[in-house]
């Protein structure tokens, strides 16, 4: 397994992490454990995204205590990561979000908006597009979320591709425009 993670296996990362959490055979070390979750959410594992939530959530983090903004950032990336279809994420993030604070809502756009400046990291790029997108702590804004999905795209995410021809971003008339140009041509 280990071979394997070490590997670039993204499930074997994950599975990695899974052991050293629960001491499977090994001493229980969450700081490893977050370091394997890392890697493979890195290469999109919206399981391991969603682990790194819950750990910070319960404050099994390199700080020890929770913290809400940095797991709904996780919870967003995880959505993100699994294109809107895992619900255990979204009804965590409403759960905390029910009980931010205002500081706390700036952390955590402070955080994601980190996390997708870095171009190594185009999942937070696509979950912060979504946010803007959908005005979720933050303000909508088309043009911001056109230019997070345009970042994720460049990285290779379809799923941005995808995103950046919603009729919210390109219009609602784009598509019968588009038909209009290949009959002319």
């Amino acid at each position: 397994l280990l071979m394997a993670a070490e590997g670039g296996h993204v499930k074997a990362m994950h599975d990695i992490g899974v052991v050293y959490f629960n001491g499977i055979g090994v001493p229980k070390d969450v700081a490893q454990a977050n370091k394997w979750y890392l890697r493979a959410a890195n290469l999109g594992s919206h399981l391991s995204s969603y682990c790194l939530g819950l750990n910070e959530e319960n404050g099994e983090n390199s700080q020890g205590r929770a913290s809400f903004p940095m797991a709904i950032v996780w919870y967003l990336i995880a959505q993100a990561q699994s294109e809107g279809n895992f619900n255990d994420s979204q009804s965590r993030v409403q759960r905390l979000k029910q009980n931010l604070l205002d500081s706390e809502i700036d952390k955590l756009i402070f955080y994601m908006t980190a996390f997708a400046d870095d171009s190594q990291f185009p999942w937070a790029q696509l979950a912060l597009g979504e946010m803007y997108l959908t005005g979720e702590f933050v303000a909508a804004n088309n043009e911001t979320a056109r230019k997070y999905f345009s970042l994720a795209s460049a990285s290779g995410l379809v799923a941005a591709e995808k995103r950046l021809l919603s009729p919210e971003l390109v219009g609602d008339d784009f598509f019968d425009r588009a038909v209009t140009l290949r009959e002319m041509g």
